[in-house]
């Protein structure tokens, strides 16, 4: 993809909602990892795919803290959802814009977003990162082209697509799925997808994760 494809833009970015069972006993992040070091091994993450933001942070946030928690596959988020809400797993990082209408029915404890700030969608959630700051990532979506696209073709997709992106109507319909938006040039976009391939390369790498 990074030589058969052109950055145009990047779009929005959605978190991951880190929630858990409410028979877990936790509210925090920290409480989290207080609770699993004190039974190593004993509870269950669920996840929505191999590489998915939801397994790369829950990777990550495990090995930072020195914990150990069992990854237990499902085929979507509904399903990872619905096996916390039963306690067959007791935590998942999950997409938002499913897991926030569980976190309002009281049948999940929402204890973190992914994202480096807070989201403005769920401005009371504290971050991942403010107990961990090394820890933080969203499941970000930019649209790209063909490589070898002329750049006065480029720039007028690009530039078509950011205006469309601050259309007010556009705005809500995408708020609506927990999705912040933040377009911006080619150049930024390609610097940005840089950075994202250097950070999750080594946890990718040093936990032997490969696609399925």
């Amino acid at each position: 993809p990074f030589k058969d494809l052109m950055p145009l833009t990047l779009a929005v970015h959605q978190p991951c909602l880190l929630v858990a069972t409410r028979s877990l006993g936790v509210s925090s992040v920290q409480q989290l990892i207080d609770r699993l070091k004190r039974e190593p091994g004993k509870f269950n993450y669920g996840y929505v795919g191999n590489g998915s933001l939801g397994h790369l942070v829950m990777t990550l946030l495990a090995g930072k803290s020195g914990t150990t928690i069992v990854p237990v596959l499902y085929p979507g988020a509904s399903q990872a959802l619905t096996a916390i809400v039963a306690g067959d797993v007791q935590v998942g990082c999950l997409p938002a814009q499913g897991a926030i209408g569980q976190v309002q029915a009281g049948t999940v404890v929402a204890l973190a977003v992914s994202t480096v700030k807070r989201s403005p969608l769920l401005p009371e959630v504290p971050t991942i990162a403010e107990t961990y700051p090394d820890i933080a990532g969203s499941a970000w979506i930019g649209f790209v082209g063909p490589a070898g696209l002329p750049a006065a073709t480029a720039n007028v997709i690009s530039d078509a697509i950011r205006d469309a992106l601050r259309d007010p109507e556009v705005i809500q319909l995408l708020r609506n799925q927990f999705m912040e938006i933040d377009p911006g040039s080619r150049e930024a976009f390609a610097t940005f997808i840089d950075r994202e391939r250097a950070r999750w390369r080594p946890v990718i790498e040093s936990n032997r994760i490969t696609a399925e």
